[in-house]
């Protein structure tokens, strides 16, 4: 897990500038700056980022005054025991100091993000990727199936998802609810989510306990309880969660239109959730094929980060998954989408919204393809933080929206670039969509600034330092990126390659993106009008241009595949202190046992 080492007692960035020049991180064993990865400056004369240069001439600011409240603190007799050690330090000293920690460029900064000390696949085909970190005492566990809701054949929607519930419904030695028990007895937290392209399942315990989690995920890998009773209990889970956290959610159901309306094709259209039919006419059976299909070891990933040895953990991975058999390669969905030759308008009644809205967006390139980093940092231009342009124009500017953000759904192949906008009383959709076409067409018309580039490309920066979930901080987040790489691409590394992108898209490259992308004539808009007291009703959509669009986020709310912090119907953790949470647990025989809990050094000092 990774931790901050060190920031800066000075704030030299501009107002609207998110990142901290002097943040320092510690990844892998190794401390950085968040500075280390801002392009270098075109000249290169002294081979500083303009953001290395603000810091310093901001530095200097601050010492200045440091100084001159030093000498006013001395001269008014304040008490020089407690003051001393801060009126010997001189302002060309503090100067000196700041101007030291981001002096790294993008040149030298340290790769890799993520080291991988071990890459090896066993005979029945599950690829293993390790990463030692050996700052904290924690290991986090990732394993990454290579089945999501566009691996659904149409009439079973919603399998996917319905299978990340099975999985915690108990296994051959494992019985319902006792994967909860044993990693949260031991300290540790552990979650599941679906997504349109994959399924991934995590632990994140103290290293000592790192054998526990490597037998509960072989133990459900090798041998899930597929029972009518599970099967059912969960069937009825999901649907209940349907109801809650979809069908009756503002805006919600207007975005599940969107995404049927935007893609032609229904492996990528549909809802992750699922539908209520498709999930209603299902059979174990069903259940049994999808399971053998693709909850397969070599149709997985399995990744371990944080305070381990890769020597001794491999052995232990040997042990518990490489007896588990390999299946038939499962087929490869075909997500080919044609271009958009037309626009797309429907209007939704929704009852449980307050206010007018729409969504509105446009096919976009896949996970790394062409133009996929430009997009990303477009992304930040138009909707990261209050100081984004929509948010400056269609909130704070003309107060003709309470919100307008921006979103990139991307993922392995047709993806989506939307935004999303509530209007504020009194306005409409036409002229807010008016609006939001002006600032597409600014991003056109006129190349960014280098300041604003600069602070979106810090955005980034910040998203892959400092998300919560996904932070290269974390072990967890950095088993998460290391498990989709491999998933996806075959490549663990990638991440690397991946922020030298993003950091070299220039402003012609934002230009060139905006102007063969966000076409008004061809559009994808879902109008929600606030309707009380009356079921939602979509209107069918209809293939007339719409009078106008602007790119829509997705909301987190109708993308539980990437926010599912817990998944409902799972069983609740053992009350601390009961008889559940602390009773002993057996030592392993043959993976048919729990591992043998093993006490920390932590807990013998």
């Amino acid at each position: 897990m990774t931790k901050i080492a060190s920031i800066s007692p000075f704030n030299p960035v501009k107002t609207g500038l998110t990142i901290m020049v002097g943040l320092s991180i510690l990844i892998g064993g190794q401390t950085t700056t968040l500075a280390a990865f801002a392009k270098p400056a075109a000249n290169g004369s002294a081979n500083k980022s303009s953001l290395v240069k603000r810091a310093t001439a901001g530095t200097k600011r601050s010492a200045a005054k440091v100084s001159k409240k030093v000498a006013r603190v001395t001269r008014n007799g304040a008490s020089r025991n407690s003051r001393s050690s801060a009126a010997r330090i001189s302002a060309n000293r503090l100067t000196q100091i700041a101007a030291k920690a981001p002096a790294k460029t993008a040149a030298d900064s340290k790769k890799p993000l993520i080291p991988v000390h071990a890459d090896f696949t066993l005979e029945n085909g599950l690829r293993v990727v390790f990463s030692e970190d050996h700052s904290v005492p924690v290991v986090a566990v990732a394993i990454l199936y290579d089945v999501g809701a566009r691996n659904e054949k149409k009439g079973r929607s919603g399998f996917a998802h319905l299978f990340e519930h099975m999985m915690f419904e108990g296994s051959e030695n494992v019985g319902k609810t006792e994967h909860f028990k044993y990693v949260e007895s031991a300290g540790g937290s552990l979650n599941g989510s679906t997504h349109p392209d994959f399924t991934n399942y995590f632990e994140k315990l103290p290293s000592n306990q790192a054998e526990l989690a490597l037998w509960l995920e072989s133990d459900r890998m090798r041998s899930l309880k597929l029972t009518p009773e599970n099967f059912q209990n969960q069937l009825e889970t999901v649907k209940e969660e349907k109801r809650l956290n979809y069908d009756n959610q503002p805006y919600v159901p207007a975005s599940i239109k969107f995404d049927e309306m935007l893609f032609d094709n229904w492996v990528n259209g549909h809802p992750t959730i699922g539908y209520f039919k498709d999930l209603e006419e299902s059979s174990l059976d069903d259940v049994r094929a999808f399971f053998k299909t693709y909850y397969a070891p070599n149709n997985a990933v399995l990744v371990v980060v944080g305070d381990f040895k890769s020597s001794e953990m491999k052995p232990l991975v040997e042990k518990y998954f490489a007896t588990i058999p390999r299946q038939e390669a499962p087929p490869k969905p075909d997500v080919a989408e044609g271009p958009m030759t037309k626009s797309k308008y429907a209007k939704v009644e929704d009852k449980h919204a307050n206010l007018p809205a729409f969504w509105i967006g446009w096919r976009a390139p896949g996970r790394r393809e062409p133009d996929y980093y430009v997009l990303g940092v477009i992304e930040k231009l138009l909707s990261a933080g209050e100081s984004s342009r929509l948010y400056q124009r269609m909130v704070k500017g003309e107060k003709i929206a309470l919100k307008a953000d921006a979103g990139y759904d991307e993922r392995r192949g047709p993806s989506g670039f939307e935004a999303f906008v509530v209007l504020k009383p009194g306005n409409t959709p036409e002229r807010a969509r008016q609006v939001l076409f002006e600032e597409l067409d600014s991003l056109k018309n006129k190349p960014v600034s280098p300041e604003e580039l600069e602070k979106a490309k810090n955005q980034i920066l910040r998203t892959l330092f400092a998300n919560a979930h996904s932070s290269l901080q974390r072990s967890l987040g950095r088993a998460e990126h290391l498990g989709e790489y491999t998933l996806f691409f075959g490549d663990p590394k990638l991440i690397d390659k991946d922020l030298e992108a993003y950091m070299n898209v220039s402003a012609k490259d934002i230009q060139r993106v905006a102007k063969s992308m966000f076409n008004k004539d061809i559009v994808c808009i879902v109008d929600i009008e606030p309707k009380e007291g009356k079921e939602d009703k979509p209107t069918p959509a209809k293939v007339d241009a719409a009078e106008g669009s602007a790119p829509e986020p997705k909301k987190e709310t109708t993308a539980p595949e990437k926010v599912d912090t817990a998944t409902p119907g799972k069983p609740e953790s053992p009350t601390p202190g009961s008889p559940e949470a602390t009773k002993d647990t057996p030592a392993p025989d043959s993976g048919k046992t729990p591992p043998e809990k093993k006490e920390s050094e932590e807990s013998k000092k």
